[in-house]
């Protein structure tokens, strides 16, 4: 009878983790801010991008990350300041989205040009054409 040293035991089991654990690219995306987006808003940025079939952590560059980040800060910044809450029910199951106020337009604009222009995206001049504001009917 033979028994495994404490690291071969340890290495086994992260091989097993990590065969058992996926990576989910829409979940990852929805980390990267603390605004809560709907599926389909990250659905269409992770196509756009062509991150939509990326099986693994290690596949994304900093680059995606950065463009990706400034993608979801685009969508807050065209978006108005302030969003319902959201609920629903079925059965014994109950989701609740509490509303969202973002205060800092400027902030968001600033930090979205910087990831856009540090990896020479056309968002940068689509925004500069836009003249970097945005204004909402009352």
């Amino acid at each position: 009878m033979s028994y495994l040293s404490l690291l071969e035991v340890l290495t086994l089991i992260h091989i097993n983790y990590t065969n058992m654990a996926s990576f989910d690219i829409i979940r990852y995306m929805s980390s990267l801010t603390g605004y809560i987006f709907d599926d389909a808003v990250l659905e269409r940025i992770a196509l756009e991008r062509n991150v939509a079939g990326v099986a693994s952590f290690s596949e994304i560059t900093e680059k995606d990350k950065d463009l990706l980040t400034a993608d979801l800060l685009f969508v807050l910044y065209t978006s108005p300041s302030q969003s319902a809450s959201f609920s629903k029910k079925h059965g014994q199951f109950s989701q609740s989205i509490g509303s969202q106020i973002i205060t800092d337009k400027d902030g968001i604009y600033n930090l979205m040009m910087r990831l856009y222009n540090k990896w020479e995206d056309p968002k940068a001049e689509e925004l500069e054409r836009m003249g970097g504001g945005l204004e909402w009917m009352q």
